[in-house]
């Protein structure tokens, strides 16, 4: 019997290509919670448009035509 593939033979990225991105996202998440303190923002306006995404997931997950048109508002 084989060996199972090593991560490096399926393309996995580990150690630095893996955190990252994961850094990345989570300074650009506080960068956005300070500038809306410091702004003065709403927090429900921060708080929809960091759910949009997972609105629109949600959507694809419906069926093709509203999947559609979420796709459609979104990308004009």
């Amino acid at each position: 019997m084989s060996n199972p593939p090593t991560s490096e033979a399926t393309g996995v990225g580990t150690g630095g290509v893996k955190i990252l991105p994961r850094l990345e996202g989570f300074t650009l998440l506080l960068g956005m919670i300070l500038l809306c303190q410091v702004w003065g923002g709403s927090w429900w306006v921060l708080a929809i448009l960091f759910l949009a995404p997972h609105f629109s997931f949600l959507a694809c997950l419906t069926d093709a035509r509203t999947s559609a048109i979420v796709h459609n508002i979104a990308h004009n």
